[in-house]
């Protein structure tokens, strides 16, 4: 049936050529796409091309889209080569070698596999090329000495390109070729051929190529000009053919140049091929370095050639097609080399989305053949009678290009897009290209109690835009028309919004998208138009992306266009801003309505929607639901609205600096002072007018709807983790943009901060906070999520009623897992979850501790009933941070004493007799605050040396051999013992006859962590330690404290005299242990240091209760039987009187989390790291471009086809797989975990 090629001549007819001058010079074959061909002597020819040619394709191993030479040239480098065998079980081999300097071994696979070798392999049912979905199946080796066993082929070429891709072969799927407009009834297959079976050149196109070339080279007078053309390189430079990747070289003497492009068709025997490739455009990749060769011309390509503008907005399909065929590498370059080409596809693509707004058959396409619009074919040219436009794919395709083409003209450091986007022109017509902006709009009332910040409608002093003129006969910048345009396709009927909602002629209506805020509609959409918006917020979210292009030390400082032009109310008005900023709440909170009927999956029959929740809401809460109804769209549009409205809220640069007004706030060598009342800052509509406008919402109705759609979002995401039924329920992928945008709620808004406490729900607000920092705190990739959190506590404990709402039960409507869940109540629930996040982190965040202490000093004045667990943890978080382990290890330490201190010191003022478990558990640990009170460096360094050595033995008595087996024993229990009592580095059970001190955050202990058992027994005796010389409870004595800088007079008279004694004396192994084994990062302790922090210790109140009370809870505990020590203990605390003893009571003013330039520089590179590693997959939006806002690591992968046979398992047998990481291959994630 297929007949050698050699043998066609007499069926190849070209226009200006005989037949019989027609030959075949060479046939190419390229198993490998993209990788160097092989000249064969013949060929078959078969319905998909020539056999063997591109049959074998190189694949992302995660995506699965295949990888070309246009992203990696190093594929040009891979030579396969065909080795027929007759004596072959599969007809030969395909040898596959590599440079000699790659160090990647050659090896082979077989040339024609049998089906049952086929079957052995894995069989991706994914693979893309271009927009074509396809199978392929995963080769491996049947070499038994392979490298890399059967992984060696994808293994090795893994190691040659540095990703992590897969070879595979051509599944049995046939793969349809797309028709063309010249050939709209083509059909045929392909394998993994870019369009079509077979690409044909012929010699004289490239004589005449050569020519042309040549011709400009030597041009002196400039008549022909080719854009980038090295004249001395091409005067006598040859074009090897093998650039064009053709598979049939043709030659005749009388052959015409480019013969081969008006052939319609080439029959082989019985079989025909149709429309043979064509070539556009010079390859521009030396063959022989995979380098771009930079003597290739570059044409200058007029604004007015129609046909090939036109491919960029008729050619894609999907957004992965345009990420796939247009490489970052190729935009870097056009930038250097055709800037020219570059501007003229910007303003193409641009002019052309503004015409589709005013075209009237947009965004529908027309129901008969298409007829030019005037207004269109102005900008675009004609268009063949016979085709059928689709201008939404139009629209879709402008965004898409431009998309792509934004992030590498925003790395670039020169004036393209200065000159591009922000310079005006000349013109004698009106450049708005404006639509009707008129009409009543939704409105966000003044609160008549709160006239501060009312907007101004005059630009902020010194605003200016790039190259901002009054002209009248100056256009509007592209990049503003840019921004208008695209506002007004968020709200273009038939495009992102029904078009039942148009009137007459007028398809720009501004409705606020989903029921919520300012719209009582439910405007019922579907999948298609939730897809259209997704892709407009995409590119807003990349016009906008600018900021990560900019250093963080000149992020405040230097302003970004983009988003000044939204968010200054004397550019974008308020009747744009207010649709946009409701569109993008309700759509964001929708997503975790509390109501039953929640927000339905949207889905393409359109009215499924209201039949949903017509039910309650019961289809939506199937397990499993979002398996089998599927919805793309919907999170993908939530997480970009999410993206978009915190970016637009989170923007202070230059201008937008929010206006500050009152005193400043005083510091302390050790801890920040608490703010005053009397400093504020404030958004303005000049400033931001999405920030002002949103601090505006007071009605309650609305405050209650953003609540409740954040804790839906929140107790989602808790239910779907920690289900019964592992998978039934989709995982949220937004929370880390859920709990920025309560942030930003918090900060902005005082009515919502009154709100939350004055509708019960700062218990749930609360419990997610500490659920999630709990279920983060050890995945390093979440850090900054938790320090967030950290921050939002902070905020939150600031405010009067927080404290009281402490003593309330744990809200039952929150699922906290169980392995979390601590008995009492919510602020039993606040005060361990914080120890937990101390206790179990071993001090590694150490960024986070600030904050949450601050949280508990700022509540503690209404901290009430503690249980024992809960007031434990408190001392022992203060063991933990006065232990010289860690005291010593930091400049910053501490303060955390300071801080802690302070919590137990309010509750002593306020709350001590509604806390007798917690002055019962700090009398049992006196000895840890009296020591504090006398530490000196040398104590702390002879203490840190003793727990070492002490530590040391332990370890030797354990691993030595020899003697009685049971004194062993007894050794080494002895001497865990000695490190138990002497040591705050152990771990001691509230039932032991020692001090509950517990171990130090250091990083010389990792395995000192303070851990205690949760199901300790409140009600168990539990006896006041002695010190080594006290022998009975008669001799106690209590006398006066040593005279330490720190104590006060009072607290001193009510010490042991034997304590008083002078600084021991500093040796020089302390020196050395000092200078090296105890700070951290080049710190070295001294004592003058040590002295400035302890002065300012408030110590006194704490060592006033010890000394007071004691003597007589001994006494109570020798008199006492023990099943009653306890509670005759906690009698007498109960209603001993202490406050005339006391010093005073310090004001109550809670520390307010306070902004800095670094801290506002950290969120907003929180913010734009999760939307760029969002951004990551599958499109790779900011994919190898330099940013600089943020540190991006690469994190490998584990290579090989068992992570994709694993994805195959999990996905048969349903059962939860984990996420794929958007951080492997070229993917990068951003450092935010400080």
């Amino acid at each position: 049936m297929f007949t050698a090629l050699k043998d066609i001549l007499s069926w190849l007819l070209g226009f200006g050529a005989e037949q019989t001058t027609l030959r075949i010079t060479k046939l190419l074959v390229f198993p490998i796409k993209s990788c160097k061909g092989t000249s064969v002597q013949e060929a078959r020819y078969t319905p998909e091309g020539l056999e063997n040619d591109r049959t074998i394709a190189i694949i992302d191993a995660k995506s699965h889209s295949a990888v070309t030479a246009r992203e990696l040239s190093k594929m040009l480098l891979i030579h396969p080569q065909i080795r027929y065998d007759s004596t072959d079980l599969y007809g030969g081999t395909i040898d596959i070698s590599f440079p000699q300097d790659s160090d990647c071994q050659a090896f082979s696979i077989p040339l024609n596999p049998d089906d049952e070798l086929l079957e052995s392999w894995p069989l991706a049912e994914d693979v893309r090329v271009w927009s074509s979905r396809n199978d392929g199946h995963i080769i491996r080796s049947i070499d038994p000495d392979a490298i890399f066993g059967p992984d060696t082929p994808s293994e090795t070429i893994s190691n040659f390109l540095g990703r992590n891709v897969l070879l595979v072969r051509k599944g049995p799927r046939p793969r349809a070729v797309v028709a063309t407009p010249a050939f709209p009834d083509l059909k045929t297959t392909t394998a993994f051929q870019d369009g079509y079976p077979l690409l044909i050149a012929s010699e004289s196109s490239l004589r005449d190529i050569t020519r042309h070339i040549r011709t400009a080279a030597t041009d002196e007078d400039g008549k022909l000009k080719i854009y980038g053309l090295n004249k001395e390189v091409w005067k006598d430079k040859e074009f090897a053919m093998e650039r064009f990747r053709p598979n049939i070289v043709i030659n005749g003497d009388d052959a015409l140049p480019y013969d081969e492009e008006r052939w319609e068709e080439i029959k082989v025997g019985e079989l025909s091929s149709g429309d043979a490739g064509k070539i556009l455009l010079i390859p521009n990749m030396d063959i022989e370095t995979a380098e771009p060769d930079k003597s290739v011309p570059s044409q200058n390509i007029p604004f007015t050639d129609d046909a090939y503008w036109s491919q960029y907005v008729l050619l894609f399909d999907s957004p992965s097609d345009v990420s796939s065929l247009i490489s970052p590498h190729d935009i870097r370059r056009a930038i250097d080399e055709a800037p020219e080409n570059l501007e003229t596809l910007i303003t193409v693509l641009s002019t052309r989305l503004f015409t589709l707004i005013t075209d009237h058959t947009f965004p529908s396409p027309p129901t008969s053949s298409f007829s030019p619009v005037a207004n269109i074919t102005a900008t675009w040219g004609s268009v063949s009678g016979t085709e059928r436009r689709d201008p939404t794919k139009e629209a879709l395709n402008c965004f898409r290009v431009l998309g792509r083409i934004l992030p590498v003209v925003f790395e670039a450091d020169n004036s393209f897009e200065n000159d591009v986007f922000w310079k005006r022109k000349r013109t004698n017509v009106d450049a708005d290209i404006g639509t009707d902006r008129t009409g009543p709009q939704f409105v966000i009332e003044e609160d008549d109690s709160d006239d501060e910040g009312r907007p101004s409608r005059q630009p902020a002093a010194g605003t200016a835009r790039p190259n901002a003129v009054t002209n009248e006969q100056l256009e509007k910048p592209l990049a503003e028309k840019l921004l208008s345009s695209t506002i007004d396709l968020m709200f273009c009927c038939g495009f992102t919004l029904p078009s039942k909602l148009q009137v007459d002629h007028h398809k720009i209506n501004y409705t606020i998208w989903e029921r919520g805020i300012g719209s009582s509609v439910d405007v019922v959409g579907n999948s298609q138009l939730d897809s259209n918006k997704a892709e407009v917020l995409r590119f807003l979210e990349i016009l906008l992306s600018k900021t990560i292009y900019t250093s963080p030390n000149s992020l405040l400082l230097i302003s970004n266009p983009y988003v000044s032009q939204l968010v200054h109310d004397h550019h974008t008005p308020r009747r744009l801003v207010l649709p946009m900023l409701c569109s993008l709440l309700n759509t964001a909170m929708n997503s975790g309505s509390y109501s039953n009927a929640a927000r339905a999956p949207l889905t393409a029959m359109g009215s499924v929607g209201s039949m949903v929740n017509g039910v309650g809401g019961m289809v939506t809460n199937l397990p499993y639901q979002h398996l089998i109804m599927r919805d793309d769209a919907g999170p993908a549009l939530v997480s970009l609205s999410f993206g978009v409205l915190l970016s637009l809220l989170d923007y202070q640069a230059a201008e937008a600096r929010d206006i500050i007004s009152g005193g400043e706030a005083v510091t302390s060598p050790i801890v920040p002072s608490p703010s005053t009342s009397d400093v504020s800052a404030a958004p303005t509509a000049v400033t931001n007018s999405f920030r002002y406008f949103l601090a505006k919402l007071h009605r309650p109705s609305d405050l209650d709807y953003i609540l409740n759609g954040i804790l839906g979002i929140l107790g989602h995401h808790i239910s779907a983790t920690h289900n019964m039924l592992p998978g039934s329920r989709k995982i949220v992928p937004h929370t880390l943009e859920t709990f920025l945008f309560l942030w930003k709620m918090i900060e902005l808004n005082k009515k919502f901060r009154s709100h939350v406490f004055e509708s019960d729900r700062l218990g749930d607000v609360l419990s997610y906070l500490l659920v999630f920092c709990l279920e983060h705190k050890e995945k390093p990739q979440h850090h900054g999520l938790v320090r967030a959190l950290s921050y939002i506590v902070q905020c939150l404990s600031a405010e009067t009623d927080f404290g009281n709402q402490l003593s309330q039960p744990i809200p039952s409507r929150v699922s906290i897992p169980s392995r979390w869940v601590t008995q009492g109540d919510l602020g039993d629930f606040f005060v361990t979850s914080i120890y937990w996040m101390v206790a179990t982190t071993s001090g590694q965040l150490n960024f986070l501790y600030p904050a949450l202490i601050i949280a508990l000093a700022n509540a503690a004045p209404s901290l009430t009933n503690l249980q024992v667990t809960s007031s434990n943890r408190l001392v022992q978080l203060f063991a933990s941070f006065s232990n010289p382990s860690f005291l010593l290890s930091d400049e910053s330490h501490p303060r955390l004493v300071f801080f802690i201190l302070e919590v137990l010191n309010q509750i002593i003022f306020h709350q001590f007799s509604s806390n007798p478990n917690l002055a019962y558990a700090i009398l049992r640990s006196h000895k840890t605050f009296e020591n504090l009170g006398t530490f000196t460096l040398s104590k702390g360094l002879r203490e840190i040396r003793r727990v070492k050595e002490a530590k040391e033995e332990a370890e030797r008595i354990q691993a030595g051999k020899g003697g009685d087996k049971g004194k062993g024993v007894e050794r080494t229990t002895s001497a865990r013992s000695s490190i138990r009592a002497h040591s705050p580095g152990s771990r001691v059970s509230l039932t032991d006859d020692q001090s509950i001190e517990k171990a130090p955050l250091s990083r010389s202990t990792s395995e000192s962590v303070i851990r205690s058992s949760q199901d300790e027994v409140a009600d168990r005796p539990i006896p006041i330690p002695e010190t080594p010389t006290e022998r009975s409870l008669s001799s106690l004595q209590i006398a006066s404290p040593p005279s330490v800088s720190g104590i006060s007079e009072k607290a001193r008279g009510k010490m042991k005299a034997g304590q008083i004694h002078g600084d021991d004396e500093f040796d020089p192994e302390l020196e050395r242990i000092a200078a090296v084994g105890v700070g951290r990062n080049g710190f070295v302790p001294t004592q003058e240091w040590v002295t400035s922090w302890q002065e300012s210790l408030p110590l006194d109140t704490v060592l006033v209760v010890i000394s007071e009370l004691l003597p007589k809870v001994r006494e109570l505990q020798a008199s006492s039987s023990q099943s009653k020590t306890t509670s005759a203990i906690l009698d007498y605390l109960k209603m001993v009187e202490i406050k005339t003893v006391l010093p005073s009571a310090p004001p109550l003013i809670p520390r307010r989390f306070q902004w800095s330039d670094a801290s506002l520089v950290w969120l907003s590179s929180l913010i734009w790291g999760e939307i760029f590693v969002k951004g990551t997959s599958p499109l790779g939006i900011w994919n190898s471009t330099n940013v600089k806002l943020f540190g991006v690591r690469h994190t490998p992968q584990t290579r090989g086809v068992s992570n994709f046979v694993g994805g195959l398992l999990s996905s048969a047998t349903g059962s939860p797989a984990t996420p794929p990481d958007p951080r492997v291959n070229h993917s990068r994630r951003p450092s935010r975990q400080s």
